[in-house]
């Protein structure tokens, strides 16, 4: 099972106290491990609450950034493949 984090500006989210309000802590280590549904559900909740999460992984990654590399990657993969067989 994959696990994520969820990052607002510049910590990391630990969870909410007592109040509602978001606790974190800028140490990848401490931060909440979640799965991506909970890690979405974490961050609409956030956006309500005036925050601009991002959802990371592991290593504090940005998801989006790292969808953009990979499709990237693939078209470049295909480029080359295309002009390699003339296609």
């Amino acid at each position: 099972m994959d696990l994520y984090l969820v990052r607002t500006p510049d910590r990391f989210f630990i969870g909410l106290n007592a109040a509602g309000h978001v606790l974190a802590t800028p140490r990848l280590s401490l931060a909440k491990k979640l799965t991506l549904a909970e890690a979405r559900a974490t961050v609409t909740q956030l956006i309500a609450a005036g925050y601009r999460p991002v959802i990371t992984n592991l290593r504090g990654e940005s998801i989006a950034d790292l969808e953009a590399q990979k499709q990237e990657q693939d078209a470049a993969d295909a480029a080359r493949f295309n002009n390699f067989w003339g296609v």
